[in-house]
């Protein structure tokens, strides 16, 4: 049995780094005029809320679960004792299986994907790795972050058939239940997988074991 953490420390989810999602100019525009902002800005926007509600997320989890947990600073090497919890996006764009998105935007479904790390520091230097697994989260499709096959190509003409589908009327905030449901389904799987293992080191009792959402 691996000796119980005396933190748990929780570092942001990212996505690859070739990626759009989190593009700071992008989520500037998606976040601060959704209703005019490029379907690429929306869909950054969007995905910046599930990315930092997501680690927040599991550090009320882990702490419910009665071992000290807080967000971790990357540029801060973790002490000697802690458990670090790291995560990678691992949602394919569809155009690019090489790209990782934080959120599939499908014309049937959204979908979130996450490879997570569970890691236990014997020095600053020295990390072990305990545990690994994978989250899959769907939700209802989000109209308005997809472009269809038959739209026009130049931002002129896109911005006018915005305008005429409505979507000119549509805020951050109209997709707030389908990002909730992203972040809650990916933070149960997490937990579920994580409640498991901190059972089996008897860091935590069997009935805490968390259920998962789907």
């Amino acid at each position: 049995m691996a000796q119980r953490p005396t933190i748990v420390l929780v570092y942001d989810f990212h996505a690859s780094p070739n990626t759009v999602s989190e593009d700071p100019r992008l989520i500037a525009e998606g976040t601060n005029d959704f209703a005019s902002a490029s379907t690429a800005a929306r869909q950054a926007a969007l995905g910046e809320q599930v990315r930092e509600q997501i680690q927040n997320k599991l550090v009320d989890g882990i702490t419910a679960l009665g071992l000290p947990a807080q967000a971790g600073d990357p540029s801060r090497p973790a002490p000697a004792g802690a458990l670090i919890i790291r995560g990678d996006f691992w949602t394919a764009s569809p155009d690019n299986l090489q790209i990782r998105n934080i959120i599939r935007f499908g014309k049937d479904s959204s979908t979130v994907e996450t490879s997570i790390y569970a890691l236990g520091a014997i020095s600053p230097d020295s990390l072990v790795p305990l545990l690994h697994f994978l989250t899959d989260a769907q939700t209802d499709a989000m109209p308005a972050l997809t472009d269809s096959d038959d739209q026009p190509s130049d931002a002129t003409s896109k911005r006018a058939a915005r305008a005429q589908r409505g979507d000119e009327s549509i805020t951050i905030d109209t997709y707030r239940s389908q990002v909730t449901q992203l972040v809650d389904k990916t933070v149960s799987q997490a937990l579920t997988n994580l409640s498991q293992y901190f059972a089996n080191q008897g860091w935590i009792a069997f009935s805490q074991v968390n259920v998962p959402q789907y």
